[in-house]
């Protein structure tokens, strides 16, 4: 990279004649940074430019921002893999106000300011495109507030800066990047520096791959934000090289104090659902309304080095993040003492160009207090988030040993430990028509569900499983489970299971539409029995197997939800199955019901469906419809008008609810939107202004893809 000196730098002696500072023998009271390496960067006793005196009026002292800037209008670069960015700064004690710090192209790639404020930190992704597939090459550099040319650190691709409060050395945390086809950067470990000695490094974390956008570290250093990778949101312990899960979500964050607390951006990229760190408290806010961004996505959440602050950009019109962009602005959000929603934003650019990734540093920051947060405002709803089960987690499953398999649901971590100490993430992945349930399980009317390869592997080595599943149908005749070998499918009323290497059908036993039931299928002396609510119960039937797909599926043809999966490398014991029968049926019971709603509507506004190549990562998208409430068939609601959230595209195909038209009256059944968490991490789309009516969940079967 080549020098960045810009022409500001010129000024810089015509302002220190007008404000006189030398002489002073306390910096401090002037305003002046107390680190020396800032050189020749005038510090003024207070700021001069309208945007420096806007900024410190909402933030109460000297601050500093630093973001990239995309110099092209006719396409985008939202997510920061090329070239064509300058770095930008603010500094509101030089007298400059907003301007270039860099301006040669490069990529700059997630800017960071360090804890004193004096260095910028930032990476050059050195993307090579090889046909839909991303290589990179990072490499960390530093600079500072003068436009110093930037210094290489060495590889890899920075995501925080910490500073040890008992040693007061700077580390710079560093992930490696792993080729990929989408916008969502992983890489396989974590290590990090000190910023002054690069050379020597160490290794953070390498026990499971992790996304980069955004890991920050707490005050101590003992939390840190993170992604499992991308979906699954949660929280590295350093305390003992753990991690738990929040939520799925993507851009997480972590409070700069020791509160612990940490946020996940919701699937809208609208609101931040935050956690305490034990996951007994979660709440929401909205950061979507920004005056200039009136309720339009936004992206590159981050907190500040002040628990009270944050930067984000927006707005997205349009096409969203992947195309959108070229409107987007900086933006400082001020939370609230219990951090229950924001109390004032204050707009930093405004220009026709992108403006992304910024980072906020304010002086005193890393002196504030531990914010106290108390519990969710009383409008939250009292349900259980996605990963926030209503029964103690560590009690199931009963006997852990030997597990090669483990979906509780998809807001678990749904990891297995081997007896090496190496740990595996179990992933399931919707296919067809089917999407999570309420209590995050796996509903398959519509299609079916297919897990990650290697979980696919080991389930080679089953020999015995459980599982708990809730019909929503009966009769009826679908698969429930296989692997290929062993597979649990229903034929009517009744469940029936085949084991591996078996011609033999045996029948476990009768099940009803929506009583959920606990099944268990194990080997015994060379021999396979099925359990139904932790009784044996398993007699040789004639019953033919419904057709079976290649790999460890759960459903096809079957309706109902699957949940509390298990696969064991060994036969399982009577007792144990008793255990975890009673332990999830208990769970199961304590679920409460949402009121729902069958209606005619007449559509009355349409949020367009976006395209697929838009939704990069996700592969699910639901978009919000208005409708006029004409008859109401089942249940009693009162509202005149409601906008409702469809399924309009599922496992990047869209629907036929797409072609739903203006003016037509449609049947629909829903359930308060509220009442369904596991939509959080969710993409969806909303381009209604109304905020006055409610928002409903259509909870029918989705329909078919369009031909």
């Amino acid at each position: 990279m080549a020098s960045g000196r810009n022409e500001w730098l010129k000024s810089i002696a015509a302002i220190a004649a007008v404000i006189h500072l030398a002489g002073c023998g306390d910096q401090e009271a002037n305003g002046q940074v107390d680190d020396q390496n800032l050189q020749s960067h005038t510090i003024l006793a207070a700021p001069q430019d309208p945007l420096s005196k806007q900024v410190e009026a909402f933030t109460k002292n000297h601050t500093r921002m630093v973001w990239m800037r995309y110099t092209k209008t006719d396409t985008n670069d939202v997510f920061a893999n090329y070239e064509q960015f300058v770095l930008c700064g603010l500094d509101t004690r030089d007298g400059l106000g907003e301007r270039v710090l860099i301006e040669d192209k490069s990529n700059y790639a997630r800017p960071m300011i360090s804890p004193d404020g004096s260095t910028i930190v930032f990476s050059d992704k050195n993307t090579d495109r090889k046909g839909s597939t991303k290589h990179f090459d990072p490499k960390v550099y530093k600079t500072d507030w003068v436009g110093t040319p930037p210094e290489e650190l060495g590889d890899g691709y920075a995501v925080d800066i910490w500073r040890d409060p008992k040693t007061g050395h700077d580390w710079v945390y560093v992930a490696d990047l792993k080729p990929t086809d989408r916008s969502s950067m992983f890489g396989s470990k974590l290590e990090r520096f000190r910023l002054d000695k690069p050379s020597e490094r160490e290794l953070v974390w390498n026990k499971t791959e992790i996304s980069v956008d955004n890991i920050q570290l707490s005050r101590d250093g003992l939390r840190a934000s993170c992604l499992f990778p991308w979906p699954t949101v949660g929280v590295i312990n350093f305390e003992n090289n753990t991690w738990h899960m929040n939520q799925n979500g993507c851009w997480p964050s972590m409070a700069p104090d020791n509160s612990y607390v940490a946020w996940v951006f919701d699937g809208s990229h609208k609101s931040i659902h935050l956690f305490s760190d034990d996951k007994t408290r979660r709440w929401e806010v909205d950061v979507s309304h920004a005056p200039g961004n009136n309720g339009h996505e936004v992206y590159h959440p981050r907190w500040s080095n002040h628990p009270r602050y944050f930067v984000m950009t927006g707005p997205y019109i349009g096409e969203t993040i992947g195309k959108g962009g070229n409107e987007a602005e900086v933006y400082i959000g001020n939370f609230s003492e219990n951090m229950e929603k924001i109390v004032a934003w204050s707009q930093v650019t405004d220009n026709g160009l992108g403006d992304f990734y910024p980072d906020l540093w304010v002086k005193g920051g890393d002196k504030a207090g531990v914010v106290k947060t108390s519990t969710p405002p009383a409008s939250q709803p009292d349900k259980p988030a996605p990963g926030m089960t209503e029964a103690p987690k560590a009690t199931w499953p009963a006997k852990p040993d030997n597990l090669i398999f483990l979906w509780d649901n998809a807001g678990e971590k749904n990891e297995v430990v081997a007896p090496d100490g190496s740990s595996a993430i179990c992933k399931v992945e919707a296919r067809d028509g089917a999407r999570f349930s309420r209590s995050v399980g796996m509903l398959t009317d519509g299609g079916y569900f297919e897990a990650d390869e290697a979980s696919a592997q080991r389930a080679m080595e089953l020999r015995g499983l459980e599982m708990l599943i809730r019909p929503a149908e009966s009769p009826q005749t679908g698969v429930i489970f296989s692997d290929g070998g062993l597979r649990l499918w229903q034929n009517g009323e009744f469940l029936f299971f085949r084991g591996t290497g078996s011609a033999d059908a045996y029948q476990i036993g009768h099940v009803e539409v929506g009583k959920p039931v606990h099944v268990a299928i194990t080997e015994e002396s060379g021999k396979w029995f099925g359990y139904l609510d932790g009784k044996k119960n398993s007699s040789q039937a004639k019953a033919d197997s419904p057709a079976i797909r290649k790999g460890l599926t759960f459903g096809g043809g079957w309706a109902g939800e699957i949940e509390a999966v298990a696969f064991y490398g060994r036969p399982l014991e009577v007792s144990e199955i008793q255990d975890n029968a009673a332990f999830q049926l208990a769970k199961a019971s304590r679920k409460s019901i949402p009121p729902r709603y069958k209606l005619t509507g007449r559509l009355v506004e349409k949020t367009p469906t976006p395209s697929i190549e838009s939704l990069d990562t996700y592969n699910r998208a639901l978009v919000a419809y208005s409708y006029d409430v004409v008859k109401v068939e089942d249940g009693e609601l009162k509202d005149e008008r409601i906008r409702v959230y469809h399924w309009v595209i599922l496992d990047r195909k869209v629907l036929q609810t797409d072609e739903r038209a203006i003016g037509r009256l449609y049947e629909i059944e829903v359930e308060p939107f509220k009442e369904h968490p596991e939509l959080d991490p969710e993409r969806k789309f909303n381009d209604s202004e109304d905020f006055l009516i409610r928002d409903f969940y259509d909870v029918a079967t989705p329909e078919d893809p369009k031909p």
